[in-house]
């Protein structure tokens, strides 16, 4: 395959980690709302929920995600490269 076609894959492959990263973070966003109502004091004491495993669990598919965005993005990157090599130099100004 030509080196457009490998690049274009590459960056299709960076935009899906990072709307899989986004989403992530938005349900680590309501995960904390939610925590903030299960910390709630009532007279019995904190009200038990399963508000803190869903936050553990939001944190590490975020970092996967970004770990697989940054490994793909080097991926780019090193393709530009070569991309740029191959070009005339007078294109490369």
């Amino acid at each position: 395959m030509g080196i457009l076609t490998e690049l274009d894959k590459s960056d299709k492959k960076a935009m899906k980690w990072l709307a899989a990263e986004y989403s992530y973070v938005n349900d680590l966003a309501n995960d904390i709302k939610l925590l903030e109502k299960d910390l709630i004091v009532t007279e019995s004491g904190f009200r038990k929920g399963r508000s803190i495993s869903s936050i553990m669990k939001d944190l590490k598919y975020i970092g996967r995600s970004e770990y697989k965005f940054e490994r793909t993005y080097a991926e780019i990157e090193e393709e530009l490269q070569l991309l740029v090599k191959r070009c005339p130099s007078e294109l490369r100004k």
